[in-house]
C-alpha cells in the first residue's frame, strides 16, 4: 500500500484591527454642577406712545448667581457642542432673533450677557473645545421686548419654560433654565388706552415780555397763559381704570411748589424769578406725581394747565426767562 501525504494548505489570512476614533467627544454634566434658574418676571410694561415698529419697548437683565470665579457646568473632553434653545413661540420675519408671543405685536429677544458686554443670542449651537465649560462671574440674562408691529395688543405673555442650555453629551440636563410665569406677576403687556394728540406732543407757551414793575414782592406772579393738553382715549376695562398726568421740571431754588427753574442762559439770564404751573384746579402742580385727568372712556380729555412767572427773591433783574417741563401718561 502507497501512502500519499496529503498536505493542507490554509489561504493567508489578514487581520485589520479598527480604532474607534472620537467616541468620548462630547459636552456632559460637570461634576458637582447643578441647573441654575432665572425668573424673567417683569410685570407690567407699558408700550411707549410713538414707538416705532422695531423699537425696543423694555430692556432687562437678570443676574444669574454664580461663585465668585464662575461656576464649571461642562466637562467636554474631547470637545463637543453646547446649545442655547428658545422653547416658546417661533423666529419673527425681518427681526434678528425675536420670537413670537402671544400678544399682538410683541417680539421677545433672549441673551446671555457675558462678562457685561459680549452677548449670546438664543438660539445658538457653540463648539467647545476639549477642556471644561462655566457660567463665568458676572453673567446675567437679559430680556428685550421688542414692538413688530404698528398695532400692539395687551395681555400676560404665556407662562412656562423660555429657553434652556445644555451639551451635546447630556441633552436632558439644562445648565441655564428661565422661566416665566404664567400671571399678572410675570410679563404684562399694556398697550396705553390714550395717546397725546398730534398737536399736544410739544406745547410753547409764550408768556410775553413782561415789566419787573408788575410784580408787587416775593411771591407775586403776573403774565398767565392759559394751555391744555389733549388726550385720545380708549376704553380698555380689563387694564386701566384711571389716567393720570404727570409733570416733571427742575425745582427752582426757592422751592415753591409748582415753580421750575428758568433755563440758564448766562449774564442774560433774568434773576429772582421762575415760571409757575397751575392745574385746572387752579392750585399749583407738584412736579413728580400724577395728577388725576379721569376715567377710562370713549374719546377724548382736553386737560388745561396756566404757566405765570413767579417772583422768587426780594430783588430781580431783568432778562431772558424761559423754561421747559415735560409730561408723562400714567394709568392706573
Amino acid at each position: 500500500m502507497v501512502w500519499k501525504l496529503a498536505r493542507l494548505v490554509l489561504p493567508l489570512a489578514t487581520l485589520w484591527l479598527a480604532g474607534m476614533q472620537g467616541a468620548g467627544a462630547a459636552c456632559v454634566r460637570y461634576p458637582g454642577a447643578y441647573e441654575h434658574i432665572v425668573y424673567m418676571n417683569m410685570g407690567n410694561v407699558y408700550v411707549p406712545d410713538g414707538l416705532a415698529v422695531g423699537g425696543t419697548i423694555k430692556t432687562q437683565s437678570f443676574p444669574i448667581w454664580v461663585s465668585g470665579t464662575g461656576d464649571l457646568m461642562f466637562n467636554c473632553r474631547g470637545g463637543g457642542y453646547v446649545y442655547g434653545t428658545v422653547l416658546q413661540g417661533s423666529p419673527v420675519p425681518g427681526f434678528f432673533n425675536v420670537y413670537s408671543t402671544q400678544v399682538q405685536g410683541i417680539g421677545i429677544r433672549l441673551s446671555r450677557v457675558i462678562d457685561g458686554s459680549f452677548l449670546v443670542y438664543y438660539p445658538h449651537t457653540m463648539p467647545t473645545p476639549s477642556g471644561t465649560g462655566q457660567l463665568a462671574a458676572g453673567t446675567s440674562f437679559q430680556v428685550e421686548l421688542i414692538k413688530t408691529a404698528e398695532s400692539t395688543g395687551s395681555g400676560s405673555l404665556a407662562g412656562g419654560t423660555y429657553t434652556r442650555y445644555y451639551g451635546d453629551g447630556e441633552p436632558y440636563w439644562s445648565a441655564l433654565t428661565t422661566i416665566l410665569s404664567g400671571d399678572v406677576s410675570g410679563i404684562t403687556i399694556i398697550t396705553p388706552s390714550c395717546a397725546v394728540d398730534a398737536g399736544s406732543r410739544n406745547i410753547p407757551v409764550e408768556l410775553g415780555r413782561v415789566s419787573v414793575s408788575n410784580f408787587k414782592g416775593m411771591d407775586s406772579t403776573t403774565g398767565d397763559r392759559r394751555f391744555s393738553i389733549r388726550l385720545q382715549c380708549q376704553a380698555n376695562p380689563n387694564l386701566q381704570k384711571w389716567v393720570d398726568l404727570r409733570m416733571d421740571a427742575t425745582q427752582d431754588p426757592s422751592n415753591r411748589q409748582g415753580v421750575l427753574r428758568i433755563t440758564q442762559h448766562g449774564a442774560g439770564t433774568a434773576t429772582g424769578v421762575g415760571i409757575q404751573l397751575l392745574g385746572g384746579d387752579a392750585q399749583p402742580v407738584r412736579f413728580g406725581e400724577g395728577m388725576q385727568v379721569g376715567p377710562m372712556k370713549n374719546g377724548s380729555y382736553d386737560v388745561p394747565y396756566t404757566a405765570r412767572y413767579y417772583q422768587t427773591a426780594a430783588r430781580m433783574r431783568p432778562g431772558r426767562a424761559d423754561g421747559t417741563a415735560t409730561f408723562t401718561l400714567q394709568y392706573r
